[in-house]
Parts: C-alpha cells; sequence; structure tokens
C-alpha cells in the first residue's frame, strides 16, 4: 500500500510538473521537480524500502532533466514570442508610413512580381485604395523627382559623358554593382565594363584610383561649390 500511495503521488507530481511546463511556468516546474525529488528521498528513507530504492536514480534522472527541457522550450518560446512581437510592430510601423492596409501592402507587392496576368493586376489594383494609390504615386513621383536631380548634377559635372555613361555613373553612387547594373540596364557585363573603362578614362583616373571614390568625391566638391554660391547670392 505505500509503495502504491508513494508511487501514485509521484505520477500526479510529473502530471503537475509537465503541466507548469506546457503553461510555461519554467520556474514552477523547477520547483515541483525539487519537491518531488525530496519527498521520494525521504518516503524511501523513513520506509526502507528496497523497491523504491532501486528507483530512486531512476526519479532523480527523469525530475532534473524535465525542468531543464522545460526551462529550454521556455526560453525557445519566450524568444519566439519576442520575435513576432518586434515583427507586428515592425509591421504596423510599416503600414502606418505607408499609411495602407494589410490587404493593400500585399496587393502591391504581389503587384511588383513579374507576368502578371491583365485580369490579375487589375483584381490588385481594385484592392488597393484611392488614397493608399495617391500615396505610392506621391511618393514614386518624389523618388523619381530626385533622381532626375541627381542625374542632372551628374550631367552638369561631366558634360562630356555619354547619357548611357551618365546612367551607370548614377547607378555607381546607388552602390549598385557590376550584375545589378546589368540588371537594371538589361546589358551584358562585357558591354557594362567597358563603359566604366570608358568613363575611368575620361575622368583621366589611374588604375589604383576608386571610381565610386572619385564620384563622390566629385559630387561633394559641387555640391559645396553649389552651397557657397547660394549663400553669397543671398546675401547680395
Amino acid at each position: 500500500y505505500q509503495r502504491a500511495l508513494i508511487m501514485s503521488n509521484i505520477t500526479i507530481s510529473l502530471l503537475f510538473t509537465m503541466l507548469s511546463i506546457c503553461a510555461y511556468m519554467s520556474n514552477i516546474s523547477i520547483l515541483l521537480s525539487s519537491l518531488t525529488i525530496a519527498s521520494y528521498t525521504i518516503c524511501t528513507l523513513i520506509t526502507d524500502e528496497p523497491f523504491l530504492y532501486s528507483y530512486l536514480p531512476l526519479i532523480i534522472i527523469i525530475y532534473t532533466m524535465i525542468p531543464l527541457l522545460g526551462r529550454s522550450l521556455h526560453s525557445n518560446i519566450s524568444s519566439l514570442l519576442k520575435s513576432s512581437n518586434l515583427l507586428k510592430e515592425e509591421e504596423e510601423m510599416l503600414l502606418k508610413r505607408l499609411q495602407m492596409k494589410k490587404e493593400e501592402l500585399f496587393a502591391f507587392a504581389e503587384l511588383l512580381s513579374e507576368n502578371n496576368p491583365e485580369e490579375k493586376t487589375s483584381s490588385l489594383l481594385n484592392i488597393i485604395g484611392e488614397q493608399s494609390k495617391e500615396n505610392l504615386f506621391t511618393a514614386l513621383a518624389a523618388h523619381q523627382k530626385k533622381e532626375k536631380s541627381k542625374l542632372d548634377t551628374i550631367r552638369r559635372i561631366y558634360p562630356y559623358l555619354s547619357p548611357s555613361e551618365l546612367n551607370i555613373c548614377r547607378l555607381i553612387l546607388q552602390d549598385k554593382t557590376v550584375s545589378q547594373i546589368c540588371e537594371l540596364l538589361h546589358r551584358s557585363s562585357g558591354n557594362i565594363t567597358s563603359q566604366r573603362a570608358n568613363i575611368r578614362a575620361k575622368l583621366g583616373l589611374k588604375k589604383s584610383d576608386n571610381l565610386k571614390e572619385a564620384l563622390q568625391e566629385r559630387m561633394r566638391l559641387y555640391e559645396e561649390e553649389h552651397h557657397r554660391q547660394e549663400e553669397f547670392s543671398a546675401m547680395r
């Protein structure tokens, strides 16, 4: 009767420990495991039962491993929940800045994919609200204006470069690699490399000179000079 009572209590303790792990209460599972090991050890010493002695090492191993695994599980779940909450916050911030709903953002992202049928494109555009469309068009227009202004600046600095070379300089200043420039301009790697060589020759660069750094430095000097001229004009 004593053995049956003790072992049934151990089984119930195991159940409660597992429930605490499932509820992500790692500290409770450690406490319950410690109490179970202590209770079983005391009962074994009091009863001096060989049967209980034989199971003592197994009980200690089981109730030591369970809370350790539970703590690891709790740590992983906490990390996942933290990442999930962070993603939700970023999503809310993104939607707020874009002034779009989640469905509209997904529809816009799908619109960017290639080979969309005309019917699908039309249905996706219908999902995006008028206000969101206006915001997107405004942002796109502002971006195009900025890029055109940058291209005009490069053209004023390097009037002797061809339109294609000027466009390549603009992409280089955007930190685009040769492969990315090839993809954007739909040209071969050899063509872009040849045009880069022409740009370097027209700029009078040495082999050791970095093309992007040279372009950035010339842009910086031009902007500083332009800023000084504006200040002088304002003073007059």
